[in-house]
């Protein structure tokens, strides 16, 4: 350690003296180079050493588990011997907690099944209209939507899309889609689809994409729906299941009016809301503060896409 030092000493002093001579920095490093050249030689030799020990060490692993895996028994001996140490090791550190839990880093906008409070109704406490936003950024997204639970109103959500979803007719979209709920009336006709089965929602998914305002942190789930009608006149509104945190709703074809009531817990601080969703728009909105209905509107022919998603 003291001829290191002394020798680190030596090499700083003789730094000073070249600069105190006048010698500019390439100068200096061109007369160390052959100090500098063995310093590299002898670090890459330690870097390739390094990486051959790495590549034994994975290869005499890659071995244990091959054989560990292939041989029942010692793999049995291996689980036995992993349980014993784990009850073992409960009093020193509870990992059950950890075990316990779906995803090791939180997600501060999930709630998983909770009820609002008093607290959380104070969000839509002055809200009276659905936002309608266009050209809106994946970040507002999240603050308005995803933190506050407020729905809105993408205009332009069908932008960069391709006209091979719009184009769609009833008899088409009959062939990717499972019947659900269907409803005839002498003066029309209303139904909603729901693709519960992979094929179809796999070959549903390849007429529409993913909307550029929706954040990554939200996942879209393998079901869709398929809302139709036709020349529908009746006044009822349609209540919509929620089966997940979040839905989206693409409007195609036609429009339909959309209703909004807050839940039990926020009926007192929260107005009821109501809006028109109309050709190449698209609505997004939780399950948190409010239940959702709809209703058609016009006589012409109308077509919606629900998606679903979630943000744990």
């Amino acid at each position: 350690m003291m001829a290191f030092k002394s020798i680190n000493d030596e090499l700083r002093l003789l730094h000073i003296f070249c600069i105190e001579q006048g010698f500019n920095k390439s100068q200096i490093w061109n007369a160390a180079s052959p100090f500098l050249s063995s310093i590299r030689e002898a670090q890459t030799c330690r870097t390739q050493k390094a990486r051959r020990y790495l590549v034994h060490i994975l290869a005499v692993l890659a071995v244990v588990l091959t054989i560990t895996f292939s041989s029942e028994p010692l793999y049995k001996n291996i689980i036995s011997v992993a349980r014993l140490s784990a009850i073992k090791l409960l009093p020193v550190w509870d990992w059950r907690k950890l075990h316990d839990l779906d995803c090791l880093v939180l997600n501060p906008y999930f709630r998983d099944g909770e009820d609002p409070t008093e607290e959380d109704c104070q969000v839509c406490s002055n809200t009276s209209m659905m936002a309608r936003v266009w050209n809106i950024s994946q970040a507002n997204v999240n603050k308005i939507c995803l933190e506050k639970y407020l729905p809105i109103i993408v205009e332009d959500g069908l932008r960069d899309w391709t006209d091979r979803l719009r184009s769609q007719n009833l008899s088409s979209l009959a062939k990717v889609c499972t019947v659900f709920f269907v409803s005839s009336f002498d003066y029309g006709f209303i139904y909603f689809r729901e693709n519960c089965f992979v094929e179809a929602s796999k070959a549903f998914r390849q007429l529409y994409k993913r909307p550029y305002f929706l954040p990554t942190v939200v996942d879209l789930l393998d079901a869709n729906w398929v809302f139709v009608s036709s020349s529908y006149k009746e006044e009822t509104v349609i209540h919509l299941p929620l089966p997940s945190s979040l839905m989206m709703l693409i409007q195609i074809k036609g429009e339909v009016t959309l209703f909004l009531q807050p839940k039990e817990q926020c009926s007192k601080t929260c107005f009821p809301l109501h809006d028109t969703l109309r050709e190449g728009e698209i609505f997004l909105v939780t399950d948190f503060l409010y239940d959702i209905s709809y209703r058609p509107s016009g006589v012409e022919e109308s077509i919606t896409i629900g998606v679903c998603g979630q943000y744990n």
